[in-house]
């Protein structure tokens, strides 16, 4: 039973810098830097499937043995191995909806005795357990909609009693309630799309008979759960989704009050306070899909028009401040954002032009969101997707028609976007990148030997491959005044542009930059030795130094 999606790959990002008197080092590969495989598995899905904290990334596979089940990896070996076997067997409990709160990772399982149900990990087997047995039985509560709203919890569940109703927990028994029953007696209100509203209150959208699908509020009480609004009367569907917090106590979201369609609306969590910000797509027709993320003070979203397909826009919250950020696909073809994700004060997200899916960036304005590189030239595109953070730069999967699935970086400059595999070899396809911690980039992918989690040390993917430099002198013979020391490089990555700086008895000679100087009499009995920094679009700046040489008196 296969589970795969369609690869990409994984990417690069780093510094460059020209100096005054800088040069170009001798050529070498950058050479063997490829994934570790973590561990290989019978079956596994690479799509979004896993949740990541700071320390480590929670997902499912099966081993082959143990059938899916809950498993986490920090990016080594040691640190990669299954949570919890929730139901011993071939069978496997089927973990999902993966949830990061804080340092905690959230998922539904399913178990023997208890049947589907809310479990928590702290990213270790003694620290894997139900939180609750909500509906006491072997059915379960088929917890749904997990969101991490500060360090609460709060999902969709059904004790058996209530129907499908909102509930919180904290990661134990004694912490997790009922919120309220929204839909009274035993029918289901189904609540989704949880979002902060300010420090105390939650806005969700919850069914009921009488009002339909609307937008509710609650301060985590049944007393205070009520309804916000009925947008939609008469039992319409107003059916608000993608609560997006622009700042505290302003969300913006996607409504359909029954007259201009599904289109884009704010709120303060009171009926007063919420209303149409813009009819995106004029008239009955919807907006389309709506994906938020929060760049600053604006969300940027994506929205279908009849001009412009699906792109990108942007707002605060105010009729003014929402407008198409680009026409990435001139006219009416889409450009289609998606992935998106916020690096710094810049969204890099996937896009899709006569060029096909390449990787985007944007700071929100028109001039400020263009293509990072085409990967791979021609309409056929690179295919990237699910982005990642990492020390101020983006991380992705993608491929380039050559070399396959890879691993990538990006600064959001053409130079500064490699292949974190550059100069090695390595296959895979089906890749996708699933964490950072510390300095380990995560990947799941199927490789030559099966499906594999894999972990790529970054910091060496992305540190320019150099020699220990030397101190010679001209012609051969001792150091002495008026000759010549020259320093020898050796063989750096290719690319890599090298700036000297000369230090008489460690301390810096002013004006000392090149890579041959003169001894002159102030060296006379005096150590003498070369800072050599090499620099390299998508590498992480590095510093040699050559060995002291004495100057004879």
């Amino acid at each position: 039973m296969k589970r795969t999606l369609a690869g990409s790959s994984v990417a690069a990002v780093a510094l460059s810098s020209l100096a005054l008197g800088a040069t170009t080092a001798p050529a070498q590969a950058h050479g063997g830097v490829v994934p570790q495989t973590l561990s290989t598995f019978a079956d596994m899905f690479t799509g979004d499937i896993s949740a990541t904290t700071a320390a480590y990334t929670v997902f499912y596979v099966d081993d082959g043995v143990h059938g899916f089940e809950p498993w986490v990896t920090n990016g080594t070996q040691a640190g990669t191995r299954m949570l919890a076997d929730v139901r011993p067997g071939a069978a496997g409990s089927n973990p999902g909806r993966f949830t990061a709160v804080g340092s905690k990772v959230y998922f539904a399982a399913t178990s023997p005795s208890h049947g589907e149900e809310l479990w928590v990990t702290d990213g270790t087997p003694a620290g894997t357990h139900e939180v609750a047995d909500i509906s006491p039985n072997a059915v379960g509560s088929h917890p749904s909609a997990l969101t991490a709203v500060g360090d609460w919890l709060y999902f969709s569940a059904d004790d058996g009693t209530h129907g499908a109703e909102l509930w919180r927990t904290r990661g134990t028994g004694p912490t997790t309630s009922l919120v309220a029953n929204v839909a009274p007696g035993d029918q289901s209100s189904g609540p989704q799309g949880m979002v902060a509203l300010d420090a105390d209150t939650v806005l969700f959208r919850a069914y009921t008979v009488a009002e339909g699908t609307e937008l509710w509020r609650t301060d985590g009480t049944p007393a205070t759960t009520s309804l916000v609004e009925d947008v939609n009367p008469d039992g319409g569907y107003a059916d608000p989704t993608a609560l997006t917090r622009v700042r505290d106590g302003l969300v913006v979201l996607r409504l359909d009050d029954g007259v201009h369609g599904d289109e884009l609306w704010r709120t303060d969590g009171t009926a007063a306070g919420t209303s149409l910000v813009k009819d995106v797509n004029p008239g009955p027709p919807d907006m389309g899909t709506f994906r938020t993320v929060l760049l600053g003070k604006r969300v940027l979203f994506e929205a279908t028009t009849a001009a412009h397909g699906k792109e990108l826009w942007r707002t605060d919250g105010t009729p003014a401040g929402t407008a198409l950020v680009r026409d990435i696909s001139p006219g009416a073809p889409s450009g289609d954002p998606d992935y998106f994700r916020v690096v710094g004060n810049r969204l890099f997200f996937a896009a899709q032009d006569s060029r096909g899916r390449e990787p985007w960036v944007s700071d929100g304005t028109t001039a400020g969101t263009r293509i990072v590189k085409d990967l791979r030239p021609g309409a056929d595109g690179s295919s990237i997707s699910f982005i990642l953070p990492y020390a101020g730069r983006a991380v992705f999967a993608a491929n380039d028609g050559v070399t396959g699935d890879q691993p990538w970086t990006t600064d959001g400059t053409a130079a500064g976007t490699l292949r974190s595999t550059h100069g090695a070899a390595f296959q895979t396809f089906d890749l996708r990148v699933h964490g950072v911690h510390g300095r380990r980039l995560v990947l799941l992918g199927h490789t030559p030997q099966g499906y594999a989690a894999l972990g790529l040390d970054l910091v060496r993917a992305l540190t320019i491959h150099s020699a220990k430099p030397r101190l010679k002198v001209k012609g051969g013979g001792k150091a002495k005044v008026g000759r010549k020391l020259t320093v020898k490089p050796g063989a750096w990555e290719k690319g890599t542009k090298l700036r000297f700086q000369w230090f008489r008895a460690g301390k810096k000679i002013k004006g000392a930059d090149n890579r041959t100087r003169k001894i002159v009499r102030k060296d006379r009995g005096k150590k003498l030795k070369v800072k050599v920094t090499g620099t390299l679009a998508g590498h992480t700046t590095v510093v040699r130094w050559t060995v002291p040489k004495r100057v004879g008196r």
